[in-house]
């Protein structure tokens, strides 16, 4: 399984998107492979062809968002990959993106649109109370499993 993540380590968004990928390998007792590349579909694909030309049985692609998601499915596309049977493919961030995609992307959802609503909340509080810090609120993702995960006979892939 790889984790294809964006080469923002600096970022704690990033940084966190890698630790769960890691703590998640290590519990499952598996060595934890990662590439830091672009946010870029077109990099994405190349770094994926590149995998994929030297491994020939299942794999798994967790990336850091859904343009990444995007560039490792048309790679797969190109070597006859069949998604949910010999490539499994998720992506983060839910926007757009995974729902143009064919196949649809298994992704990690963001409620982006209360996030924002919220976001500005805590600005005006902010400014009414002087610049006096507001705390920090944590939104729960939602997991969104679609086609590039599942097989065509319904089962999820491991």
């Amino acid at each position: 399984m790889f984790f294809l993540g964006i080469n923002l380590l600096q970022e704690e968004f990033m940084r966190s998107r890698l630790r769960g990928y890691e703590d998640v390998m290590e519990c499952a007792g598996l060595t934890a492979e990662s590439y830091f590349i672009q946010n870029s579909s077109r990099v994405a694909e190349a770094k994926t062809r590149e995998l994929l030309s030297y491994n020939t049985e299942k794999i798994a692609f967790v990336c850091a968002s859904d343009r990444i998601a995007l560039g490792v499915v048309r790679a797969g596309l190109t070597f006859g990959r069949k998604f949910g049977e010999n490539l499994t493919v998720t992506g983060f961030d839910g926007v757009f993106l995974d729902r143009i995609s064919s196949p649809h992307i298994t992704t990690v959802k963001s409620p982006v649109i209360e996030m924002g609503e919220e976001l500005a909340r805590m600005l005006l509080r902010k400014i009414n109370a002087n610049g006096e810090a507001q705390g920090e609120i944590l939104f729960e993702p939602k997991l969104i499993i679609r086609e590039s995960t599942v097989g065509q006979d319904g089962t999820i892939s491991n």
